[in-house]
């Protein structure tokens, strides 16, 4: 049985169901971080302490992009990868989209370059 109460027929599935689980939690933690820390401005503006699950590097990095261009940033771009028409999409999420959203995500960068003569 896994931690949730599951019943599994082999302690392997069961390993990787509680894997799952925890992953899963982990994600939506941070999501949620993200995703208050722009709404209350946190991350969009540097007004008051951000989440202490949102590391120090990337808030530096956040706080160094000019605040239009960060917020049409967020609206144009993140806030589709956390929110949709139906909540929040970390609740949605299953570990397998994240393989393909990095696949995507690296493509697309690689691409960029190339177009912008940015390739070595």
């Amino acid at each position: 049985m896994s931690f949730d109460g599951k019943f599994f027929p082999s302690a392997e599935e069961c390993c990787l169901h509680e894997e799952r689980v925890t992953r899963f939690s982990g994600l939506a933690e941070r999501c949620k971080a993200v995703v208050e820390g722009f709404r209350d401005g946190q991350l969009l503006y540097g007004e008051g302490r951000a989440s202490p699950l949102v590391p120090a590097d990337l808030i530096d990095h956040l706080r160094a992009i000019p605040e239009d261009d960060l917020i049409e940033l967020w609206n144009d771009s993140l806030m589709y990868l956390f929110v949709d028409s139906e909540g929040p999409i970390h609740e949605k999420l299953i570990p397998s989209d994240w393989e393909f959203f990095v696949m995507t995500a690296e493509t697309a960068y690689k691409v960029l370059a190339f177009v912008l003569g940015k390739t070595s």
